[in-house]
């Protein structure tokens, strides 16, 4: 029911989607339990799971009845791209959903896999970004937290809206 952050040194490539089995070692941070230093296998067996969409609010203000939110958990929410910036080591849309700002980021692969071209989105257009909810400020139970969603690929970006002609 909660998802489990497992910090790994393989490469090896996983089929998004897919049931893996993960082996490591235990360790609390942030509110939550992780495996560190883990192997991860996968078993080819396709079990895709669906994000649930959620407001700014509903990401980034954490309780003391919730007070993990949804850190590593897999979302989507919706936004008005504001600016994009491609850097040296991942892509970034910043996004603006409730009156606040918070960032997608899409990590580029390693080297010497080739950059792919950045995905252009229109300004000013509404865009639904799916992917890992990871919190930037890590005390909670200020009320309100910054956030950013890890992208999986550029299909975790879809335009719904195009920019408004005003």
């Amino acid at each position: 029911t909660s998802s489990l952050w497992i910090s790994t040194q393989s490469e090896e490539p996983l089929q998004v989607g897919d049931v893996a089995e993960a082996t490591g070692f235990p360790a609390v941070g942030e509110n939550r339990i992780s495996l560190m230093h883990a192997e991860i296998a996968d078993t080819h067996v396709p079990a895709p799971i669906r994000p649930q969409e959620y407001s700014w609010s509903e990401l980034a203000i954490w309780t003391k009845n919730n007070p993990t939110g949804h850190q590593f958990d897999l979302v989507s929410i919706q936004g008005r791209a504001v600016t994009e910036v491609r850097e040296a080591a991942q892509d970034e849309y910043v996004l603006l959903a409730g009156g606040r700002l918070f960032t997608a980021v899409y990590n580029h692969p390693p080297p010497p896999r080739p950059l792919p071209a950045m995905l252009e989105v229109p300004l000013g257009s509404t865009i639904r970004v799916t992917g890992v909810c990871m919190i930037v400020d890590t005390s909670p139970y200020k009320g309100e937290a910054s956030f950013n969603i890890l992208l999986r690929s550029f299909s975790d970006i879809e335009v719904t809206a195009p920019p408004s002609l005003l």
